[in-house]
C-alpha cells in the first residue's frame, strides 16, 4: 500500500470513529476524537487472540471495508481492535469479519461472527480454518481466574482456551484435534481418508493436520 492510499484509508477511518465515540460515549483521544481501547492492569496474561500484529481488513456490518491496517481482538470484551503507530483503538462499529496478514505462515487468517458460522457456537469471532462443505473453525476464549500461591496475596491471570468446530451441512460438532476424532469424521470425508492420512504422513494432532484432512474431504467426491 502507498502512503496516500494508506493516508486515505487512516483519514476515513479517522473520521468515521469521531463519529462512533460520540454515539458510543467511551474514553477518547482528546485531539481526534477516536475510542481508545484499554485493558486492566491488574491482571496478567494478553486478552488479546493474537501475539503479533498484522497488517489486515475490517469490512463492518454495513459493507465499509477498511484496509491496511492493524488489528487484533480482544477475547474477554468481544471487541475488535486496530493499532495506528503506537496508539491501540476499539472499532467501535459492528463488525462482520476481519482478516490478518500472518507473515511467519505465509497466509491470511479471516475470523468471522461466530453466528454466521452457527447459531449454537458462542457469540464471537471464529478463525475460519476449512471452508466449503465442510468447515473446520477456531474459538479462542479467555477467562480470568484468581490464583493463590502459598502464603502470597491472590493474583488475577487471563487463560486461553481454543475449541474447535466441525461444520457440515449446518450440523455442528465440536472436535479434539486427535486421531480418534478424525476417525469419527471419516464416514463424512470417504473411506480414502486413512490412506490420505498415511501418504502425507499426518497424525491428525494439529491445526495443519486438520486443515488438509479437511481440504480432502471438500475435494474428494
Amino acid at each position: 500500500m502507498n502512503n496516500s492510499t494508506f493516508r486515505r484509508t487512516a483519514l476515513l477511518l479517522l473520521s468515521f470513529l469521531s463519529i462512533a465515540a460520540v454515539r458510543a460515549q467511551v474514553i477518547s483521544d482528546p485531539l481526534s476524537n477516536k475510542p481508545y481501547y484499554s485493558s486492566p492492569s491488574d491482571r496478567s496474561g494478553s486478552p488479546l487472540i493474537l501475539p503479533d500484529w498484522g497488517n489486515g481488513t475490517i469490512l463492518s456490518e454495513n459493507g465499509t471495508r477498511y484496509k491496511g491496517i492493524q488489528v487484533n481482538f480482544d477475547a474477554l470484551q468481544k471487541a475488535v481492535v486496530f493499532k495506528i503507530e503506537e496508539n491501540i483503538y476499539l472499532f467501535n462499529e459492528p463488525v462482520k469479519e476481519f482478516t490478518v496478514d500472518n507473515n511467519a505462515e505465509g497466509r491470511t487468517r479471516l475470523f468471522v461472527r461466530s453466528d454466521n458460522v452457527h447459531p449454537q457456537i458462542p457469540a464471537s469471532f471464529v478463525e475460519v480454518l476449512a471452508s466449503g462443505k465442510n468447515g473446520l473453525y477456531k474459538l479462542v476464549s479467555k477467562s480470568v481466574v484468581e490464583l493463590t500461591d502459598y502464603n502470597s496475596v491472590a493474583r488475577k491471570v487471563i487463560e486461553e482456551k481454543r475449541t474447535y468446530f466441525f461444520v457440515r451441512e449446518g450440523k455442528l460438532q465440536q472436535v479434539v484435534l486427535n486421531k480418534k476424532e478424525v476417525q469419527e469424521i471419516q464416514s463424512v470425508c470417504g473411506t480414502g481418508l486413512e490412506a490420505f492420512m498415511k501418504e502425507q504422513g499426518l497424525s491428525g494432532k494439529s491445526e495443519a493436520d486438520w486443515i488438509k484432512l479437511i481440504e480432502y474431504c471438500n475435494s474428494s467426491k
